[in-house]
C-alpha cells in the first residue's frame, strides 16, 4: 500500500497467563507506515473485546480504507461487519492459513514475544505503577522497578488533564 490508513492488518495472539487466566493481545498495524493503530490484552477473545480495540483504533488513528483480517471468529461476526460498513470500511479476510499474508503483523507479535514476553515465561505477574506529575508511569514487579513508561495517549483517552497553561 502506498500511503497511511489505505490498509490496516488485525489479528489477534495468546498473551501471558495473568492470574491464571490466558490474556489475548488484538492489534490493528497500518500496512504502509507501520505504525501500531491499536493493540489491547483482553482476557476474552470475544466480540465485545474486538468492537472495544476498534473503536480504540478507530478513536486514535481515524477510519482505514480496508480493514485485512484473518478467518477467525471474532472477524466474522456481524457487528464488525456492520461497524466495518457503517464507517465505510471494506472488510477483507486472509486466505485460510495465509500467515504470509498479515506479515506486517505477525512480525510486530514476534517483537513483542520475543524482548517481552519471553522474559515473563513462568514467572508469576503481578505489576502495579505509580502515576507521576510529569505523565510517567513507573511499573513495579512485585517489589522491584522495572520500566518507565509515558503516557501516549493519555490526553486523547481522558486519562491524564491537559496542563493548562497561564
Amino acid at each position: 500500500m502506498q500511503y497511511a490508513n489505505q490498509l490496516w492488518q488485525a489479528d489477534t495472539m495468546f498473551g501471558p497467563h495473568v492470574d491464571r487466566r490466558q490474556t489475548k493481545l488484538i492489534a490493528f498495524i497500518d500496512d504502509a507506515s507501520r505504525v501500531l493503530c491499536h493493540g489491547e490484552f483482553f482476557f476474552e477473545e470475544n466480540v465485545d473485546s474486538m468492537v472495544r480495540a476498534i473503536r480504540s483504533a478507530f478513536y486514535k488513528r481515524g477510519l482505514p480504507e480496508q480493514l485485512l483480517v484473518d478467518n477467525g471468529s471474532i472477524y466474522f461476526c456481524q457487528e464488525i461487519t456492520l461497524i466495518c460498513a457503517r464507517v465505510g470500511c471494506i472488510l477483507r479476510h486472509t486466505a485460510v492459513r495465509d500467515a504470509a499474508a498479515k506479515g506486517k503483523i505477525e512480525r510486530f507479535f514476534r517483537r513483542v514475544r520475543d524482548p517481552f514476553l519471553i522474559r515473563l515465561r513462568g514467572r508469576k505477574i503481578v505489576l502495579r505503577h505509580e502515576r507521576h506529575r510529569d505523565g510517567d508511569v513507573i511499573v513495579y514487579e512485585g517489589g522491584r522497578r522495572i520500566g518507565k513508561a509515558r503516557l501516549l495517549d493519555a490526553v486523547a483517552n481522558g486519562m491524564m488533564r491537559r496542563k493548562e497553561t497561564s
